[in-house]
C-alpha cells in the first residue's frame, strides 16, 4: 500500500521511523518492513488507537484508512 500512497523519500522516512522506534529491527530487508508495517496497520485499523506508534507511522496509517474509506465510498473520521 505504502508503494500507492508514498513517494521514494516519505516511504524510506515511515521505514526509518520504524526500525528506529523497534528494536531488533535494524537488520530487516525493506520488505520486511513492509510486512511489519502491514501488521501494524491491521492492529491499528482494528483498535484505531495505538499510542506507542510516532507520528510519521500514525499519520501514514490514517491516510491509508482515509484512502481505503473513500475508495469504498465511505466518509472519513
Amino acid at each position: 500500500m505504502s508503494l500507492l500512497l508514498l513517494n521514494d523519500y516519505q516511504r524510506n522516512q515511515v521505514y526509518q521511523e520504524y526500525v528506529n522506534t523497534h528494536s531488533g529491527t535494524e537488520n530487516m530487508t525493506r520488505q520486511e518492513v513492509e510486512e511489519a508495517l502491514a501488521e501494524e496497520f491491521k492492529s491499528y485499523m482494528l483498535n484505531e488507537e495505538n499510542p506507542t506508534l510516532k507520528y510519521k507511522l500514525v499519520k501514514f496509517f490514517k491516510n491509508v484508512r482515509d484512502y481505503i474509506r473513500a475508495f469504498l465510498g465511505k466518509p472519513t473520521l
